[in-house]
């Protein structure tokens, strides 16, 4: 009886609610942050309504719409929020394909002939004036280089420096008793060594090209021998070719190097004149056909 008086026992049961120590888990950040998705939709919503006009946001709505084909309103080539069309009468209903509109078309310019060549003209003339100048400068500048060069001073009635139709010429003459090469051969002399490298400090910062022409008088050479007149000066304006390289001339820049023997005499009256000897080294114009046309033209 003592034992059916006795109280039941109390069982309490413990609930786990999952809280345990991670501080609610990680679902509120979720849901953080799908309501900070939300608000930027929102905001950029906001701003979408206040930056556009009604016919903007009417391309917009057609945009997101599966059912409303794309048309003019929503093409969108009008740059940022444009809202016109690729093509001129509208893209294809559906954005299937969008024709790009055909550039106009290059309108036909017909010259006039007579105008085109006097603007040549005029370009040329400019062009032969500055060259002109150019070659001026570089006449004064070898001049005084030859004052200036002791080793050349006494050498100066040799040079002669003139600027022709073809271009700026300098000739090293020879005198009956000054000559440019030894006699009969093409072996320089140390003053036409030294004049040469004059020649080349002035003639290195030009850029147009360079003519280099060997002349000798009318003396023949002895009887069996195998040189002539012709191959004697070709060999003296190859062998000023080299030596203006070698002071410091770009070879490229050489457009001719020949020997005219007797053919072309300084002095017309005298082919066996001392100074039909000589070497001409030729700066040539970038125009000579315009230049020597306007040489020759006489006004009347």
């Amino acid at each position: 009886m003592a034992a059916k008086d006795s109280p039941a026992p109390i069982l309490r049961k413990r609930q786990d609610d999952g809280h345990h120590d991670d501080h609610h888990g990680g679902a509120w950040k979720v849901a953080y942050a799908d309501f900070v998705t939300a608000m930027m939709a929102f905001f950029l919503l906001l701003w979408l309504l206040g930056a556009t006009n009604a016919e903007q946001r009417k391309g917009i709505a057609e945009y997101f719409s599966p059912d409303v084909p794309v048309s003019q309103t929503s093409g969108g080539s009008n740059g940022v929020l444009g809202g016109q069309s690729l093509a001129r009468d509208g893209t294809l209903a559906g954005g299937a394909r969008l024709a790009m509109p055909l550039p106009p078309a290059p309108v036909a310019t017909t010259a006039d002939p007579d105008e085109s060549a006097a603007d040549e003209a005029e370009s040329a003339k400019a062009e032969s004036e500055r060259e002109a100048d150019r070659f001026k400068r570089a006449q004064e500048a070898l001049q005084k280089a030859i004052e200036e060069l002791p080793e050349l001073k006494e050498f100066a009635s040799n040079i002669v420096v003139d600027q022709t139709p073809e271009g700026l010429r300098i000739q090293a003459v020879d005198r009956d008793q000054s000559s440019m090469f030894q006699s009969g051969s093409a072996e320089m002399t140390p003053r036409t060594r030294a004049l040469l490298a004059a020649v080349a400090r002035i003639l290195a910062p030009l850029p147009n090209r360079i003519a280099v022409r060997g002349h000798t008088d009318n003396r023949p050479f002895a009887a069996g021998s195998r040189a002539d007149n012709w191959s004697l000066s070709a060999e003296r304006a190859n062998v000023t070719r080299r030596t203006l390289i070698e002071s410091g001339v770009d070879g490229g820049r050489f457009a001719e190097v020949a020997g005219r023997a007797d053919t072309e005499p300084f002095v017309a009256g005298d082919p066996s004149d001392a100074r039909n000897r000589r070497i001409s080294v030729v700066l040539l114009r970038a125009h000579p056909t315009t230049v020597a046309a306007a040489l020759s033209h006489k006004p009347s």
